[in-house]
């Protein structure tokens, strides 16, 4: 699509993006503070206030694991979609795509023990206000919903 409306700037950037890493550090004894893993990740924050980070996770304790996510909620941090690849001592051990609605969730799935799964999931309680896909740069995330000031559970909604 070409931009006909000579008033407009040529060029369209209403998002943000803030990049990052996070190590993983051990606190065994002979192994205290030392790195035994990453994650690399960005966040894009749209103009409409909706979110997508990327992770790239490496752990080199043995086996070591790699896993890849990439996790989009809308501007009132309602999960959207999901993608997620594992790899486990090198070794592929499945990869998943997620789609919330606001009254189920459905999944496609391909693991090296089950094969291809695909499921869909009633929510009996309205949407779904978060999803775990084990990164640690969204752990925080998942509080969005919360409100912290009353105290641990005090949902916003």
């Amino acid at each position: 699509m070409t931009n006909t409306d000579p008033n407009l700037p040529i060029t369209q950037i209403e998002h943000t993006v803030v990049r990052g890493v996070i190590g993983y550090t051990s606190k065994k004894p002979e192994r205290m503070d030392q790195e035994r893993g990453r994650e690399f990740y960005t966040i894009t924050k749209y103009g409409d206030g909706g979110r997508t980070i990327g992770v790239h996770t490496e752990i080199d304790d043995r086996p070591s694991v790699m896993r890849d996510a990439t996790y989009t909620i809308d501007k009132d941090w309602m999960p959207q979609d999901c993608f997620v690849r594992l790899t486990v001592a090198d070794k592929f051990m499945g990869t998943g795509w997620f789609k919330m609605y606001d009254d189920y969730t459905e999944c496609e799935t391909f693991t090296s023990l089950e094969g291809r799964v695909s499921q869909k999931m009633t929510h009996k309680h309205g949407p779904l206000k978060s999803f775990q896909n084990h990164a640690i740069a969204c752990d925080s995330w998942h509080f969005a919903h919360y409100d912290l000031s009353k105290g641990p559970w005090h949902s916003k909604r």
